[in-house]
């Protein structure tokens, strides 16, 4: 796979060596390791970036600047989100309810923390996350109940980010997919207006993937290396290759050790993509 993907970018280099190329990959590590094997096989590389999935949303909110209100909010900084509930906790939030008697627990911040970015990266709010619940049986109004006490706290998390001009991470890759689908929809639009022989007026054209004031620039996505994808990620995936297409170097064999990624392989099939199966011998 690794190979695969070494062929085609040098090939893309052949063609436009100046050519903006990100391929998104799940770890920094793992983009080291292929942009010196770029290197090793095209003697230097220009231009070709390997971002997380994460560093990769957040340049897209930056790239839109401005397209909404959450897009001014600063980015918080690595472990701000822990920092915040922590500091919640010393304030006395937990009060009489179901986590009083750990809030003072070195790892009660972390652990609500990780269980709010999970949510959100789940593409839940405080509100639907309730509406679920109460649907499914599992939320009930009281301070002894788990999964409202979780809610509250969440709820006042999100009030002293915005008191504090903030957004964190997961927010931040939520107003990428924002941006994605609002230009996503502008597309269709114009497409829907096109084939139906009609003109859109001159002061409501924007250039294809405009947002707000600035034009968004966006190439072709080029995936590498990812099993699975959670829901916050599908959103941007999804739109993104109505955008411009993409690339996605998928690791697969059609046998049962595989059988975790096959429901991943099957979304990004129903997109439209056309599965390319890389023979041993090419390799």
């Amino acid at each position: 796979l690794g190979e695969s993907l070494l062929g085609f970018l040098a090939a893309e280099r052949a063609r436009d060596p100046l050519a903006e190329t990100r391929v998104v990959v799940p770890t920094n590590l793992l983009g080291l390791r292929l942009s010196r094997l770029l290197a090793e096989r095209t003697g230097g590389h220009a231009n070709v970036r390997f971002p997380t999935f994460k560093d990769f949303a957040l340049d897209l909110r930056h790239a839109a600047g401005g397209g909404s209100s959450a897009c001014e909010l600063a980015l918080l900084p690595s472990g701000g989100d822990e920092i915040v509930i922590r500091r919640l906790m010393e304030d006395g939030l937990a009060g009489e309810g179901y986590f009083a008697r750990i809030a003072d627990r070195p790892g009660l911040a972390s652990a609500l923390a990780s269980a709010i970015g999970d949510l959100k990266e789940a593409c839940y709010d405080p509100e639907s996350l309730r509406e679920s619940a109460g649907r499914a049986g599992l939320y009930r109004v009281g301070r002894d109940n788990k999964l409202a006490e979780l809610i509250r706290i969440w709820e006042a998390y999100q009030l002293r980010l915005r008191e504090g001009g903030w957004i964190d991470t997961p927010e931040a890759m939520l107003e990428a997919a924002n941006v994605l689908e609002a230009a996503r929809s502008d597309t269709d639009e114009r497409r829907e207006v096109d084939e139906q022989g009609g003109r859109v007026p001159r002061a409501d054209r924007k250039a294809p993937g405009a947002v707000g004031a600035r034009p968004l620039r966006l190439s072709p996505l080029v995936l590498y290396g990812f099993y699975d994808l959670n829901a916050l990620q599908k959103r941007i995936v999804a739109s993104h290759i109505a955008l411009t297409g993409a690339k996605i170097f998928f690791p697969y064999r059609d046998d049962e050790s595989f059988h975790y990624a096959r429901p991943t392989l099957e979304w990004l099939e129903s997109l439209g993509l056309e599965r390319v199966t890389i023979e041993a011998a090419d390799l």
